[in-house]
């Protein structure tokens, strides 16, 4: 055999195990006859080109290809193989299942019982197609919905156990006061938050006068710029003035006035010590004013004395005569006639 000859036969080799290979890889094994089937899913999950088909867990093919169905883009086609010799029901389910923990997923074909004649399904028919998740994949349905109504009846009884244990103030168990105080705990946060609601919108209140106040007061601060620099203009005024004056003299003369004020006021308290003395002395009777004030005998003498005197002072204006005589030609007078009201006898009223 020529060399060319053996070239041709290693390339005819190498590109058929090549194209051998690649449909391998897409799950068409072209050294096996092979069954084709379709299935139509709202969500194929990791399902890919060359995933396994199983039935019961044994590999009996693998997916060919998947698409989206033309006649409805929101439907996703998966082309599978499965062995030639293996017969599966028309009713038969391709049930996409994960492939485990580490990702990927599988075609699992699930049916009843076995098929002969026209209720085996023929290569090109369309399969019932359904997605499950790891889960239910495990535990299978039934199984999963008994896990969980077991589980939501215990979730129920351990809330109805911890709020019982919770509204028990007085349990010795560790856990059902921790339960207990945790609700006290709770319960006065809330009316705490409610006290700090109201509080925060007083502030918000107070503090919203407050910014009015203060943009009032910026307002006529801006208002009085011009005054306010008058202001300080005279008080720079004053202070050189100040500063300008000589205060040591201001001083000197400051603490001679404190000491004529200081000799004044020992003065005056010198003459209100005497101005005592002799008020108590009068007090006691010493003396002229002393025996005026305090000796009632010498009252009611002064006063029947200025009594006489008014009345003769009213006696000689009413009777001149009484007290002057004045005779020109040796008239003798006349007798003094009483008055029919005499004022010395008549009370004063």
């Amino acid at each position: 055999m020529s060399r060319e000859t053996k070239l041709g036969i290693f390339a005819f080799l190498v590109i058929a195990g090549a194209i051998w290979g690649y449909n391998y890889l897409k799950g068409n094994n072209l050294l096996s006859r092979t069954q084709v089937f379709s299935a139509h899913y709202e969500n194929i999950g990791d399902l890919m080109v060359s995933s396994p088909v199983k039935i019961n867990g044994f590999q009996v093919g693998s997916v060919t290809r998947v698409y989206l169905d033309e006649n409805d883009m929101r439907t996703v086609v998966a082309d599978f193989t499965v062995r030639q010799d293996i017969s599966i029901p028309t009713k038969t389910t391709a049930v996409i299942v994960p492939g485990g923990v580490m990702g990927g997923a599988a075609i699992d074909l699930e049916f009843k019982g076995t098929c002969a004649g026209a209720d085996c399904a023929q290569s090109g028919a369309i399969l019932a197609g359904r997605q499950v998740g790891l889960i239910q994949h495990m535990m299978g349905g039934g199984e999963i919905d008994d896990y969980l109504g077991k589980l939501r009846d215990g979730v129920s009884e351990l809330v109805d156990t911890l709020t019982e244990m919770s509204e028990d103030g007085s349990s010795n168990n560790l856990v059902g006061q921790s339960l207990y105080d945790t609700r006290q705990i709770l319960s006065n946060t809330r009316v705490t938050t409610a006290e700090l609601a109201i509080m925060v919108e007083r502030l918000g209140t107070q503090m919203q006068a407050i910014m009015n106040d203060l943009q009032t007061v910026t307002g006529t601060l801006k208002s009085s710029n011009q005054d306010i620099a008058g202001l300080l203009a005279n008080a720079n005024t004053v202070s050189k003035q100040v500063v300008d004056a000589d205060l040591g003299k201001t001083i000197e003369n400051s603490r001679e006035t404190l000491k004529v004020v200081e000799k004044t006021t020992a003065e005056l308290g010198k003459a209100t010590a005497e101005l005592k003395t002799v008020l108590s002395r009068i007090e006691k009777g010493d003396g002229t004013l002393g025996k005026l004030i305090n000796e009632p005998e010498l009252y009611d003498q002064l006063k029947t004395t200025t009594k006489n005197m008014e009345l003769l002072l009213q006696d000689v204006r009413l009777n001149p005569k009484r007290y002057i005589n004045v005779s020109v030609f040796g008239k003798k007078d006349k007798g003094y006639d009483f008055p029919a009201e005499d004022p010395a006898f008549v009370p004063k009223k």
